[in-house]
């Protein structure tokens, strides 16, 4: 899934969207889903996971993910802060391999890093 855009708890994406209820929805849907389309191994989610980038955002963001029925791993986008994202989001096992983001947060160039 992809560009979640989640704020801090209690804001709303550009003052009218409440995008945790949006997650919140589609975590439901994805449980009621999982037992048709198994097996699936875990849940990628890409950037944007937050449109703040601020530390209340990614904590807002992990909390809902705990309703997440699989494993899941995150990659930021270019409105995450990936100090910030780093330190809110569990700590991330990823196997081997190496990551390409289309559109890289620094301007200076693909680093490859998450």
């Amino acid at each position: 899934m992809s560009d979640p855009h989640i704020m801090p708890k209690g804001q709303l994406f550009q003052a009218r969207i409440d995008t945790a209820s949006a997650l919140r929805r589609l975590l439901q849907g994805l449980g009621d889903l999982l037992p048709r389309i198994e097996p699936v191994a875990q849940i990628v989610v890409s950037g944007d996971l937050t449109e703040t980038g601020c530390p209340a955002a990614y904590d807002h963001f992990v909390e809902l993910m705990q309703d997440c029925p699989l494993p899941w791993r995150a990659i930021p986008g270019n409105h995450d802060n990936r100090a910030a994202m780093r330190a809110r989001l569990p700590a991330q096992d990823w196997p081997r391999c190496h990551i390409v983001p289309a559109s890289p947060a620094d301007q200076g160039g693909y680093q490859g890093y998450v």
